[in-house]
């Protein structure tokens, strides 16, 4: 098949009389003024979006999900412990998991702490409001709010507020410290409305698929 005279090699994948997906190789490099269009172009003959940063969950099967799945719950488990749990062999697993890392699907393995025995159990929710919205103020902005230790995470939000941050501390009195030399150093911001949370109900780091 060719676009605009360049010529471009598709395969449909068809596994047990089912279609499974389909594998697109261009052959020559595409000049940049092409792209775009090549790109248009290729979206009404895929049965799926282009886009060059998600990776399709069409292309994940169920052994990839359950995979993600048992590691999300625990991720020291080994690719021979999930083989074993899946009723595969070990090597197509290990692949998986390889091809799961370098896809970016799977981005880092961590260790969840217990808040509450480290004595970082004060959490705090805090909507924000900046003055000045122009691209430098707001990205100056960003940068020392992501220079705060204390913020665990940090969102740019819709509707009243701009911004969401969410911030722990071991006592009431460090949360006051953090108002007073830390966010209050921040000229930008005009408005905070914050929530202490008195119970944490629900918390989960897992995506269901």
């Amino acid at each position: 098949m060719k676009y605009r005279g360049l010529p471009v090699a598709y395969l449909y994948v068809i596994e047990n009389g089912k279609y499974k997906g389909i594998h697109t190789h261009i052959l020559i490099h595409i000049p940049a003024h092409y792209q775009r269009e090549y790109k248009k172009a290729l979206r009404g003959w895929l049965p799926f979006e282009w886009t060059s940063k998600t990776v399709n969950t069409k292309e994940m099967d169920v052994v990839d999900q359950k995979i993600l799945e048992i590691l999300q719950n625990n991720a020291m488990t080994t690719a021979k412990e999930i083989a074993s749990k899946l009723s595969l062999t070990t090597t197509p697993i290990y692949e998986r998991i390889k091809k799961l890392q370098k896809t970016g699907v799977i981005k880092k393995y961590v260790a969840l702490l217990d808040a509450d025995l480290l004595g970082k159990n004060i959490i705090v929710f805090m909507n924000m409001t900046i003055k000045d919205h122009h691209t430098d103020r707001r990205e100056e902005f960003v940068s020392l709010m992501n220079s705060l230790e204390s913020v665990v995470e940090f969102y740019h939000t819709s509707g009243s507020f701009d911004f969401l941050a969410k911030v722990r501390f071991s006592t009431i009195k460090e949360y006051r410290n953090f108002l007073v030399n830390d966010v209050s150093s921040i000229h930008n911001i005009s408005d905070i409305d914050s929530q202490i949370v008195l119970e944490e109900i629900k918390y989960s780091t897992e995506i269901k698929l």
